[in-house]
């Protein structure tokens, strides 16, 4: 008899509660959790693939495939040091590696290794000549830093000009297209064609190379 006056006593205050909060007893169904758990997830995908930003002062070129930058606001440089690769960190010096999107001076000259070597450096030393020591804003996107190497990789803006667009425009490198295009398709496609057409870089005559 007790057993059954707490059975009915639990009825009803379910009975009650569901009454009283309709929304308690929906929040208990598997399938609508699950629904409403895979849907915050699309939805917190869909936020990563936009660009971020990340700025700095342009601090050293090591190669001819990305740059340094310097952050001195200690608290954000931090803030990178737990996603990034060690080969894209210093901290002694807060610096983090950049690695330029849509362009590789090294993926676009074959013209045997004594030139490709001069080529690089040449690229690396020209590169440092307008770049270093300036303010930059590099525009990257957030889904690539949850894939390994762990790095960044982005566009390069200064002052209204693009490290990126400067390279393919001075023939330092080609404009290799990825997918989907960038909203700089066409004027990495003019630059480009500007390079070829004024034989600059890449695109002199082995002859005059040099």
């Amino acid at each position: 008899m007790r057993i059954s006056s707490c059975v009915s006593l639990l009825v009803c205050r379910m009975l009650l509660l569901s009454f009283l909060f309709p929304s308690a007893t929906y929040a208990l169904d598997p399938a609508e959790q699950r629904k409403a758990l895979f849907e915050r997830l699309h939805q917190q995908q869909k936020k990563k693939t936009f660009l971020s930003e990340v700025s700095g002062t342009v601090s050293r070129f090591s190669d001819s495939e990305s740059i340094w930058i310097r952050i001195d606001d200690r608290r954000k440089y931090r803030k990178w040091t737990y996603r990034l690769a060690t080969s894209s960190l210093d901290n002694q010096r807060q610096e983090i590696r950049i690695y330029l999107k849509y362009v590789s001076p090294q993926l676009s000259v074959k013209r045997g290794s004594a030139y490709n070597q001069w080529f690089y450096q040449k690229v690396t030393y020209e590169m440092s000549q307008i770049f270093y020591g300036r303010e930059v804003v590099v525009k990257y996107n957030e889904t690539a830093l949850r894939k390994e190497p762990y790095r960044v990789t982005g566009m390069v803006y200064t002052s209204g000009t693009s490290l990126n667009l400067w390279l393919v425009q001075n023939g330092w490198s080609l404009y290799l297209l990825d997918q989907p295009k960038p909203k700089e398709h066409k004027d990495f496609i003019q630059a480009e064609q500007i390079a070829r057409e004024s034989q600059l870089g890449l695109w002199k005559p082995i002859s005059t190379s040099k």
